[in-house]
């Protein structure tokens, strides 16, 4: 039975979404922010006060704030079709997600599931160790740690300074030592937990 993904806590920055508002109020963006915050609240049950919370976490309204709201750094409005679009995706996709699944991922990972989640399953899948690249197991992992759709980069052991979205500095924490661990030719396997997951050299 594939595991499902835990209840994401309802957790909302008022300062956030005041200083949020003001901005998206500023840019003449209010009506696409009500009709993004109402699609997501239809989608995955949220409140709206959480819908918002996600949508500045992910279209750059949290760090323009974190910013002391500075001019050179251009938080974005949500294009309602693309949005619409890529939650409809996450459901009815290769992920499938139930709306708590939905609403868990998304608030672990707002901008990988708001803003184009096909294109960074995609990657992700691709570049994933081998062990993951079916559909199915890669799921699995997407409903263990939504980050996972984050992980668009592998940098084959030379580090390209990208750690945030290699799957490399990810791949123990993921696996618990589940892979295997790396041994010479006829030694045992031995308890996960121990040593390294063989993955780490050997899924290419």
């Amino acid at each position: 039975m594939i595991p499902r993904l835990a209840t994401a806590e309802r957790c909302v920055d008022a300062q956030l979404l005041a200083g949020t508002r003001e901005g998206v109020a500023a840019a003449g963006g209010e009506v696409a922010w009500e009709e993004a915050r109402a699609a997501m609240v239809d989608a995955m049950g949220a409140s709206p006060d959480e819908a918002e919370t996600w949508l500045a976490k992910a279209f750059g309204w949290s760090t323009w704030l974190a910013l002391n709201r500075a001019n050179y750094f251009k938080p974005e409005l949500p294009e309602v079709g693309q949005l619409k679009s890529a939650l409809g995706w996450l459901v009815n996709g290769p992920l499938g997600l139930r709306p708590e699944d939905l609403r868990a991922a998304v608030a672990a990972s707002p901008k990988a599931y708001l803003r184009e989640p096909q294109r960074s399953y995609e990657t992700a899948l691709a570049v994933a160790p081998e062990e993951f690249r079916e559909p199915a197991q890669f799921l699995e992992l997407v409903l263990r740690d939504p980050k996972v759709l984050e992980l668009t980069y592998d940098c084959l052991g030379s580090c390209g300074a990208q750690c945030a979205r290699c799957w490399r500095p990810s791949l123990w924490k993921l696996t618990g030592g589940a892979l295997g661990m790396d041994r010479s030719p006829g030694e045992q396997s031995q308890p996960a937990g121990a040593g390294y997951p063989e993955a780490w050299r050997s899924w290419r």
